[in-house]
């Protein structure tokens, strides 16, 4: 085997590498040194009561417990407030990155808890999660809540939509979060069965200390 043969295989095979590499960082938590944690909230505390849920949009348990939350931050959002941080488990969920990019995106037309509440619809969760390009379905939803719809797209492929998400997700990686939803209450992780009558006591009982 000559020298010249040998050094185009090395070449090859470099290139071959940095593909791969590539390939399997698309997806992790990559974040820039000045990215900052999305930190979506809802509510008021006068205790300091604050509950921060760690979920996955395309996470079914995650879908289940959505509307139960709904009702609990209807009943406490004089008195506690509500935290949502993206943690896409993209080895398993193919479409919850897009997913977070869509609610993120609208944040930025002061939309993040309608797009929220709109990916985590039972009629729309049931299509989109399983859509081929569910970024179909993401502009759909953003015309329905009457978004700028040209921006809404520029800010779904932006660098600073990424970021943040990257950002919740080194977050929850410090915290040690293994799945979704997590939930922690004045910064302890707290586990909470998903029924109304549970976050309840939870959340009573933090407010009584």
């Amino acid at each position: 085997m000559s020298k010249q043969f040998l050094a185009i295989l090395i070449i090859i095979g470099l290139g071959f590498i940095g593909i791969v590499s590539l390939s399997g960082n698309k997806n992790k938590a990559v974040t820039t040194s000045t990215a900052q944690p999305s930190a979506h909230t809802l509510g008021v505390s006068a205790k300091s009561v604050k509950l921060v849920e760690f979920a996955d949009y395309e996470c079914p348990y995650c879908e289940g417990v959505a509307p139960i939350i709904k009702q609990v931050q209807d009943e406490f959002k004089d008195r506690v407030v509500f935290q949502f941080s993206n943690f896409p488990l993209t080895s398993v969920h193919v479409n919850a990155f897009s997913a977070a990019r869509a609610t993120e995106a609208a944040s930025l037309q002061g939309k993040f808890w309608e797009m929220h509440d709109a990916l985590y619809d039972s009629n729309n969760w049931k299509i989109w999660t399983v859509a081929s390009d569910p970024t179909v379905q993401y502009n759909a939803y953003a015309t329905q809540l009457g978004l700028n719809l040209a921006q809404f797209k520029a800010d779904f492929v932006s660098s600073k939509v990424n970021d943040s998400i990257n950002a919740d997700m080194s977050a929850a990686t410090k915290l040690n979060v293994q799945g979704t939803p997590t939930y922690f209450l004045n910064g302890a992780e707290t586990k909470i069965n998903p029924t109304l009558a549970d976050f309840e006591k939870v959340l009573n009982a933090a407010l009584a200390k």
